[in-house]
């Protein structure tokens, strides 16, 4: 059942709006003024808010604002109901987020109206909003099956290769179907690693609250010599590629959960690696100024700055996948700017066709100790 909230402190006009809406066959929930009504808001989450301006203690302009500045319940359509209907009075309600006013004095029809508009847009929006959530469940699905059945099949194969021409491998065929075995368990390994970040990510496991109760320093040099390193077994291309680094404050310190920004670190360069063009070297530079961390990450590709602003971070956006063979769930960028996010930095893609990608990434220095 559809809920609605009525705020107003004309208790006769109140009880006429309650008796109407509650004919109608809405649920409706009612509070005198503005500091009740935030008080009902944190035990009960209404479909729709109606709101009288002018009220005691608190006033409908405020309440409004304290609703769009609440995570919550920001989302909440909003009626004002006003005896002025000045347009200023208007603008001003809109400019603060109301998604509608009805001017009083007003008949049944007009508040139903208003009502049943607000209600069907909320519903539009919840269903544009669960068709999308669908067809990201599909995506993930679908490319989680093939991540991870990929190189399973190539492990098992391998395995029975091995198996039952053990005695019959010289050392160079060993050596090959052992390097398939190990490039198979770290495409599986990459597929386990994203899921668990992006699953602690996601259910609050990891969060800036349980880093900086994290007395763990890392040093810029260790931190970028160990994701070098995992980015060449996170990378389907390129893997023995050129990696040049320029840290000039090596011993820069930032705290962190370790292993998580490592892993943002290597899928930010194994994406490098993966689409630097053939001869070029990845460029990865690193400083410290005004109390920050600084790393940039140039791959030397032909670059993705034809893409629509913001989607290199998207979950399941794999640049020209069309055109270039690409292994992954699409969602190591997105993970990779979570994990730099909730460490208190900032993670910025620039990139420039025929010249490259860069990835600039910033996060808080403290002090060494």
């Amino acid at each position: 059942m559809t809920t609605i909230m009525i705020v107003e402190d004309e208790a006769s006009l109140r009880e006429e709006i309650v008796e109407m809406l509650g004919f109608e066959g809405y649920d409706v929930i009612q509070a005198e003024h503005g500091v009740a009504a935030l008080r009902l808001l944190e035990r009960q989450i209404p479909d729709l808010i109606i709101s009288d301006i002018s009220m005691p203690d608190m006033d409908g302009y405020t309440l409004l604002e304290r609703v769009r500045t609440t995570p919550t319940i920001s989302l909440i359509p909003f009626i004002l109901l006003t005896a002025h209907a000045e347009r200023s009075f208007v603008r001003h309600g809109m400019e603060l987020g109301a998604d509608d006013y009805i001017p009083k004095p007003f008949t049944s029809a007009e508040l139903l109206a208003a009502v049943k508009s607000r209600i069907g847009r909320v519903y539009l929006q919840s269903e544009a909003i669960q068709k999308q959530l669908d067809v990201l469940k599909s995506q993930l699905a679908h490319r989680i099956t093939h991540e991870l059945r990929t190189p399973l099949v190539s492990i098992r194969m391998v395995s029975d290769i091995i198996e039952r021409r053990i005695s019959h491998l010289g050392n160079g065929e060993l050596t090959e179907l052992l390097h398939l075995l190990t490039q198979g368990a770290d495409r599986l390994t990459h597929v386990v690693e994203q899921m668990v970040f992006l699953t602690q990510l996601e259910e609050g496991a990891l969060t800036s609250e349980t880093i900086q109760n994290n007395d763990l320093t890392v040093d810029l040099w260790t931190m970028m010599t160990a994701a070098i390193d995992l980015s060449r077994r996170y990378a389907y291309r390129n893997h023995d590629k050129p990696i040049e680094t320029q840290l000039h404050d090596q011993r820069a310190t930032i705290r962190c959960h370790a292993q998580s920004l490592r892993h943002a670190f290597a899928e930010v360069i194994s994406n490098a690696l993966n689409f630097a063009v053939e001869g070029a070297t990845v460029h990865i530079s690193g400083w410290k100024a005004e109390g920050q961390v600084w790393v940039t990450i140039l791959d030397s590709s032909t670059g993705t700055a034809t893409t629509p602003e913001g989607e290199a971070g998207d979950a399941f956006f794999q640049p020209d996948r069309k055109q270039k063979e690409q292994q992954g769930l699409g969602l190591g960028l997105h993970i990779a700017t979570m994990i730099v996010e909730v460490h208190g930095g900032h993670l910025e893609f620039t990139s420039i066709p025929n010249r490259g990608t860069q990835v600039t990434i910033n996060l808080p220095m403290i002090a060494a100790r």
